[in-house]
């Protein structure tokens, strides 16, 4: 037996000393009848992040395990950062994922998906109601649920819904689905949660918990989302966009029963993807050569939509 830990919480973080605490307290108050381990990734932080972390992690040294970066491993390129410096840390039987900006509410979390995936082994993925939070508004605001009730996850539904149909910091899967096959095209997606979330469905599927056990925040300018809103046009990268497309081709020729679900979302992709940062002439036209195979297929409504879209300042 490799060892005797069965939940590896893997967790990155940067620059984000106001969210921490919460994020690594929601961890430690987990009550569980196996043991786990906390792999934090600090990317370098120069905000006090990288402080906090070593506190706890002196604090709680058979828990917490932190990596410290000297160098922004993410602004020189490597995207990959749980796949490339966590994952390879962690010990346990199951993965679970959390940025340094969400949090955990529930106690029992990790027992009760653990729980779930030990008896039903058939299943390689749970995820669970979150609730939303809005820095901006400094309130919440409401709950990203995939149903009104515990279920499996359709598959279909994680395919259309995108990496933003189940939030990340609810997933805990089994770090097996990894070990045999993880397909290049996921491997080079830009994002890393959506593509896991597919495969996982596809290879042994996805059980869903109703319970608000998980808090993502929005509206936060040291998240992802927050980031790209502010990038330029320059940080967008249309080879980012063409990296998803890739894996959903990669998916739809890998599995050809939801091949049609996937050329669905390509299109509903390209259709709602246009970043304000392509508003101008110049980088719109650069959207539309990169994406006109999928363009062309759009329905005349779909082509007014776009055009819309595109076009309209502020929409998003």
């Amino acid at each position: 037996m490799k060892n005797d830990i069965l939940v590896s919480i893997c967790a990155i973080t940067y620059n984000q000393a106001s969210y921490i605490r919460q994020c690594l307290d929601g961890f430690l108050m987990q009550k569980t009848d196996f043991k786990y381990e906390i792999i934090i990734h600090d990317d370098c932080s120069t905000d006090g992040t990288t402080e906090i972390v070593r506190e706890y992690a002196e604090k709680h040294s058979d828990l917490v395990k932190p990596i410290f970066q000297t160098v922004n491993q993410y602004q020189n390129g490597n995207k990959r950062i749980l796949a490339t410096y966590v994952y390879p840390r962690a010990k346990g039987k199951y993965y679970a994922i959390c940025e340094g900006d969400d949090y955990w509410i529930d106690p029992y979390k990790l027992q009760k998906q653990v729980n779930y995936l030990e008896t039903h082994p058939e299943c390689v993925m749970t995820c669970n109601r979150t609730k939303q939070y809005s820095e901006k508004q400094h309130r919440f605001i409401g709950d990203n649920y995939c149903y009104n009730q515990s279920q499996e996850v359709e598959t279909k539904d994680i395919i259309l819904g995108s990496g933003l149909f189940i939030s990340t910091c609810s997933i805990l899967y089994r770090c097996s689905i990894m070990g045999s096959y993880y397909p290049d095209y996921c491997l080079s997606c830009h994002v890393g949660d959506y593509p896991l979330q597919v495969f996982a469905a596809l290879k042994g599927g996805v059980y869903y918990f109703n319970d608000a056990m998980s808090v993502y925040r929005v509206a936060n300018s040291s998240s992802w989302v927050g980031k790209s809103k502010k990038a330029k046009i320059t940080e967008i990268k249309l080879e980012d966009m063409q990296s998803e497309i890739d894996m959903l081709n990669g998916f739809a020729n890998d599995f050809p029963l939801y091949k049609e679900t996937f050329e669905t979302r390509k299109l509903l992709y390209i259709l709602y993807s246009v970043p304000n940062r392509m508003r101008d002439r110049f980088g719109f036209q650069c959207y539309c050569r990169r994406f006109s195979d999928i363009i062309e297929n759009f329905s005349v409504k779909q082509k007014i939509k776009f055009i819309y879209r595109s076009t309209i300042p502020n929409l998003f």
